[in-house]
C-alpha cells in the first residue's frame, strides 16, 4: 500500500545518508580511481551507493546474495552460521586484483563478515575495508530481535585493530551514534537499546 512505498523510501533514504556519513570520516582517504565500493545485498546496497556517490568512486554489485540462504544471525548454532555464511553470497570473477571497500547495514556476531573476508581472499582480492552503516552493537535486544547475550557480539570480543587482524582485512569503521540524530528526525522516539543499552520503553508497535 501508499504507506509502505513511502516507508520503504524513507529507509532507504536514511540507510544513504548513513553511507554519506560513513564517507564523510574517509574523505580524501581513498584515490577514485583505485578502489570500487560494493553494498553487501540486499540492506547494505543503499549505504554502499551512497558512500560511493559521495566519495566519487566506483560502485559496482560485484557481490550478490543467495536468495536461498536467510539471515545468518537467527540460526541456532555457530556451525550453522558458517556453514549458511559460505553459502550466503555469490562472487563476480572481477573482483580479482581489485581494491574494495565493503559496506554493510551492521555486525552483530561477526562470522558472516569473517567468512566472507575469506571468500574474497580467495578470489584474491588485493585491500578489503570495511564500513558498517551503523553504530557497533553492544547489548542484546529487548524487543524481540535475536540478538545474543552481549559477551558473543563481536564489538564486545575485539576491538577495531583486533577485528582488522583476526579478520585479515585492511580497516574497519562504524558509524557514530551521535551522527544518527543528525539525520533521522524524532531520534528520541527511538529506541537505541542494542548500541547504547539505552531502552525505549514508549515505543508503539
Amino acid at each position: 500500500n501508499e504507506n509502505t512505498i513511502w516507508n520503504d523510501l524513507y529507509v532507504k533514504d536514511i540507510r544513504t545518508k548513513l553511507g554519506e556519513i560513513l564517507a564523510k570520516s574517509d574523505h580524501n582517504k581513498f584515490n577514485s580511481k583505485d578502489y570500487i565500493v560494493i553494498g553487501i545485498p540486499n540492506s547494505g546496497i543503499p549505504s554502499g551507493k551512497g558512500y560511493a556517490k559521495y566519495l566519487n568512486l566506483e560502485y559496482k554489485q560485484y557481490i550478490t546474495k543467495n536468495k536461498k540462504i536467510q539471515r545468518t544471525f537467527i540460526l541456532k548454532n555457530n556451525k550453522e552460521r558458517t556453514e549458511m555464511s559460505n553459502k550466503k553470497y555469490i562472487f563476480n570473477s572481477e573482483l580479482k586484483n581489485k581494491n574494495i571497500i565493503i559496506v554493510d547495514d551492521s555486525i552483530v556476531r561477526g562470522i558472516t563478515l569473517k567468512t566472507l573476508i575469506k571468500n574474497l581472499k580467495e578470489f584474491e582480492v588485493n585491500e578489503i575495508h570495511v564500513r558498517i552503516a551503523a553504530p557497533p552493537i553492544k547489548f542484546s535486544c529487548q524487543y524481540g530481535i535475536d540478538i545474543p547475550n552481549k559477551n558473543n557480539l563481536l564489538v564486545n570480543k575485539y576491538n577495531n585493530n583486533e577485528i582488522i587482524e583476526n579478520f585479515n582485512c585492511n580497516s574497519i569503521e562504524f558509524v557514530n551514534i551521535d551522527k544518527i540524530k543528525e539525520i533521522i528526525p524524532h531520534y528520541n522516539k527511538l529506541c537505541t537499546g542494542c548500541f547504547n543499552n539505552n531502552y525505549n520503553s514508549s515505543l508503539e508497535w
